[in-house]
């Protein structure tokens, strides 16, 4: 984005990817990824997604 719009920005979506430990079995799991879409655990370990859209309160909508 250039730096001439960030005065249009009015929220952030902020998405954050955790892994955990490996499970024992060493299988491949399912989860869903920051983009919505479902994702393997090539790794043998649990993978979550956690994500939240962020207002930007110094923006005021409708500005000119």
């Amino acid at each position: 984005m250039a730096r001439e719009r960030w005065r249009d920005v009015y929220a952030a979506d902020v998405c954050v990817l955790v892994r955990g430990y490996a499970n024992q079995a060493k299988r491949k799991a399912s989860y869903i990824d920051c983009n919505g879409a479902v994702a393997v655990a090539e790794d043998g370990c649990t993978h979550q997604a956690f994500w939240r859209r962020v207002a930007v309160r110094n923006s005021v909508a409708g500005r000119a």
